[in-house]
């Protein structure tokens, strides 16, 4: 293959871990972002399974890290990226500094721009608020329930 010819590469990120409140299997994100890639024109390079524990992003740092300037993330979902402000500022910080688009499929956003990011932080922030929400009419339920009110 001629060097016009060759395609980018998309790096894979996925987790084991429920995100945005689904949880799909690591085999799934696979295919969902291997058919992306083949949609775009992009060749799909296998990820790194980000580990377990809650709030861990190492793998998701580390394919940062060997990406080369203008190279691409793709996930599933904006909500795999970490809710910590502190988190993902350095995180947007980085992949703003070495030009890396990030390609979120279900909301069918591409961040490249810090103003890509800042969206991107913001929806995190108001899910964060909503599942607090959630889960505050949820306990104020279980006490009315428990109260006979």
């Amino acid at each position: 293959m001629r060097n016009s010819e060759m395609s980018e590469t998309l790096n894979g990120y996925v987790t084991v871990r429920s995100f945005g409140g689904m949880a799909l299997p690591v085999p799934v994100q696979n295919m969902l972002l291997r058919n992306y890639c083949e949609s775009k024109g992009f060749t799909y390079s296998l990820p790194l399974n980000e580990h377990k524990y809650d709030g861990c992003y190492m793998q998701l740092f580390a394919t940062l890290e060997v990406l080369t300037e203008g190279g691409h993330i793709g996930m599933c979902s904006a909500f795999m990226l970490p809710v910590r402000p502190e988190l993902f500022r350095e995180f947007a910080g980085r992949a703003l500094r070495q030009r890396v688009s990030v390609h979120c499929l279900f909301e069918s956003v591409i961040a490249r721009t810090e103003s890509d990011f800042s969206s991107l932080g913001d929806l995190l922030r108001l899910r964060k608020l909503t599942d607090r929400v959630d889960s505050d009419v949820a306990a104020l339920k279980r006490f009315l329930t428990v109260a006979g009110i």
